[in-house]
């Protein structure tokens, strides 16, 4: 069972796979959604997961948001 979810009340409100971890698929998409140029509000909305997450997770994997 997952973990509590932490999120600042600056930050956007959790999604649906908030805190949840990254599936093989999550990981597609991600790099297909960055491939093709998507926001990061795009992307968070796409993946059901906040902003915050998707840009850690494309930190981690070297990938570049801008």
């Amino acid at each position: 069972m997952p973990g509590p979810v932490r999120y600042s009340s600056a930050m956007e409100e959790p999604d649906v796979n908030t805190g949840e971890a990254w599936s093989a698929i999550d990981l597609v998409d991600l790099r297909y959604s960055i491939e093709r140029r998507l926001t990061v509000s795009e992307i968070a909305c796409f993946l059901m997961r906040t902003e915050a997450e998707v840009r850690a997770k494309a930190a981690d994997l070297g990938m570049d948001l801008d």
